[in-house]
């Protein structure tokens, strides 16, 4: 692993040097290696994190002399941000940059306050683990080091992980997923408490939203199928009976809590596309192996945009053409729906969009310039899939 240190916002470049992850780094942060601060400036910005995430390297940026307070983020101690303890989501439509759970903002110095003093932790900026994509992109973007010295049979609760106060209420879930005692997470308590480290390291994200995602985010994904493969009993609860075809459609419709993506005609869309000889399939009545072997041994999927499809990191190599069902409002890098092409670009999957809904509220409707009913997209879905004949990837 690269480690790219930071020293305070008033001297904003990095230092950097370069370790082999899983061994160096885990024995800095438990203490049987001495800190060296030595290595090459680097701008201290979230632009960084695009020419980090597009290479097959992992890094990290170790923050000298960083704060962590009850507000969300890493400051120095002049209260300044460092960009790297916070999550980012590239630009909105609107061209203001999207920082969901705080903007990097200088906070008051930290007088009167009670401190925890630590020699060095490990940084999760976001923990995210009650939304299946969310978890998928950038939750294990956040938290892949943990993945993988766990994979790899390191003692985790040697090590010191901090854990946003905005996100205290997750730390049980991953504590159970990792098999370390609680105790080996720390955060403030509250506002008057901050917690002082002489190096704090971050791991630099493997994908952005609207941005990147890199190559290795998903190996980060197997390394997380397979903590939960290990933890969790694979026989789906209530599993539907699911006959198999090289054509599946992964459907939306028998969602309890659809979100704004939901399609109130996709059941006669579904029924269309059976006619015609493809299987319709409810990935949340199955487990996560069955799942994958579905998606392995399709020819063709087709879908919505959502989630669903961010299960597909979990294959190392995909086979089928992926026909993805999106706004037509698609071609805008800005849209939600960009993040599926640069997971599939990153994964080399042979894919191709029917820009065919229009959002009206929180609910989609056929664009009616382009398809005046689901049969006419059902007969153009199986046309792309009958001969063969991919459209031009935008």
């Amino acid at each position: 692993m690269a480690e790219r240190q930071v020293t305070h916002k008033s001297d904003i470049y990095r230092r950097v040097k370069t370790t082999k992850f899983g061994d160096e780094l885990f024995h800095l942060l438990e203490g049987s290696k001495v800190l060296n601060y030595d290595g090459q400036a680097q701008q201290d910005d979230p632009y960084t994190a695009l020419h980090l995430g597009l290479s097959e390297k992992l890094t990290a940026s170790c923050c000298i002399d960083a704060y962590v307070t009850s507000t969300y983020g890493v400051f120095d101690r002049l209260g300044y941000p460092f960009q790297a303890g916070f999550l980012w989501r590239g630009c909105r439509n609107d061209g203001i940059e999207d920082y969901p759970f705080g903007k990097p903002r200088k906070v008051l110095v930290f007088k009167q306050r009670r401190v925890r003093a630590f020699d060095r932790g490990l940084y999760i900026s976001a923990l995210i683990l009650n939304h299946f994509g969310h978890t998928l992109t950038e939750g294990l973007s956040s938290l892949y080091p943990l993945l993988l010295w766990k994979n790899q049979g390191f003692d985790l609760s040697k090590i010191t992980i901090v854990i946003p106060f905005a996100f205290r209420n997750e730390i049980r879930k991953l504590a159970e997923l990792l098999a370390i005692p609680e105790e080996s997470f720390v955060f403030p308590e509250d506002e008057s408490q901050f917690l002082y480290f002489k190096a704090l390291y971050i791991p630099d994200p493997t994908m952005v939203n609207r941005r990147f995602v890199s190559p290795m985010h998903s190996s980060i994904v197997n390394a997380y199928f397979t903590l939960l493969n290990a933890n969790e009993d694979s026989r789906p609860v209530g599993i539907r009976s699911f006959t198999g075809s090289t054509k599946v459609y992964i459907s939306r419709s028998a969602l309890v809590s659809p979100s704004s993506r939901n399609y109130s005609e996709e059941k006669q869309l579904e029924q269309l596309l059976q006619a015609r000889g493809w299987a319709i399939f409810h990935p949340q009545d199955y487990s996560l192996k069955e799942q994958l072997a579905v998606y392995r041994g399709s020819q063709f999927l087709c879908g919505i945009d959502g989630s669903a499809f961010h299960a597909l990191f979990g294959l190392k190599r995909i086979t089928a053409k992926i026909i993805l069902l999106t706004e037509s409002e698609f071609l805008d890098k800005v849209s939600p729906s960009w993040n599926y092409i640069l997971q599939f670009n990153s994964q080399g999957v042979d894919w191709l969009s029917l820009c065919c809904f229009v959002r009206k509220g929180l609910s989609l409707l056929l664009d009616q310039s382009s398809y005046q009913s689901n049969l006419i997209l059902a007969e153009r879905i199986d046309e792309l899939a009958e001969f063969n004949c991919a459209e031009p990837k935008n």
